[in-house]
């Protein structure tokens, strides 16, 4: 599909190389959605819209104000490309870390399967109520 859909979509004149970007969004959606549908019929799992989906893409859309509020400015006050493109990197990935967190995107259990996580940092975030059962 990938590979159809990138020949196909990349000889778009309008498209052109955005063609294969949206091509592997689009291979990636459908595996994905395969991978749901296998999930359920072999496995029995659902999924919860609110805590699988809509927490995540809320912190997402977190991340992706934060990146375009600060994307010109590190670039008009940063005169490398490369460093202010870093530092923009750094901004989103801080600004969904946060907001995973202030959605309830995380529980104990998630934490929990990192290697490395201390149980005073999960205990820290229980007492603030960072963290869902």
């Amino acid at each position: 599909l990938k590979t159809v859909l990138t020949y196909w979509w990349t000889g778009i004149p309008s498209l052109h190389v955005n063609g294969a970007a949206y091509a592997t969004d689009v291979a990636f959606a459908v595996a994905t959605g395969m991978n749901m549908w296998v999930l359920r019929r072999e496995l029995k799992l659902g999924v919860n819209w609110r805590d699988d989906i809509g927490r995540p893409l809320l912190a997402s859309v977190v991340m992706g104000v934060a990146i375009f509020l600060t994307s010109s400015l590190m670039h008009r006050v940063i005169h490398s490309g490369r460093l202010a493109g870093l530092l923009v990197i750094a901004v989103g990935g801080l600004a969904y870390l946060a907001a995973i967190f202030l959605v309830g995107g995380v529980t104990e259990a998630d934490l929990g399967l990192i290697p490395g996580v201390r149980p005073g940092w999960i205990a820290a975030l229980r007492s603030r109520r960072l963290l869902r059962a």
